[in-house]
């Protein structure tokens, strides 16, 4: 998936990024051409409090750093859910040995 940075499009802190992504950054001065942008699957853009646009290095790194969170707190949650479903798995199997014990009685 093609995805430009670019002013306009969905901002970073909403945007979901593609598992398979190329990102395409345009010169600092004048943006990407608009048929670029046209051609890309999605925008995105950045947030500036004081700046009207970021230094190109500095965007694709912003870019790359968010990627990067999210795909760690993806997997966290991930792995968070399997550690759920064991337990629970475990917390049902030791009720029904329980249950088990107290019908030998």
């Amino acid at each position: 998936v093609w995805v430009v940075v670019e002013m306009g499009g969905t901002p970073l802190e909403e945007f979901v990024h593609p598992r398979n992504a190329i990102y395409v950054l345009g010169s600092e001065d004048h943006g990407m051409p608009k048929s670029v942008v046209r051609d890309c699957q999605e925008v995105v853009s950045l947030e500036s409090v004081n700046y009207g646009s970021y230094n190109v290095a500095v965007a694709g790194s912003i870019v790359m750093y968010d990627r990067m969170m999210k795909l760690k707190r993806a997997e966290a949650e991930r792995n968070e859910k399997k550690r759920q479903g064991k337990a629970k798995k475990n917390d049902i199997n030791h009720n029904s040995s329980i249950k088990g014990e107290e019908d030998l009685k």
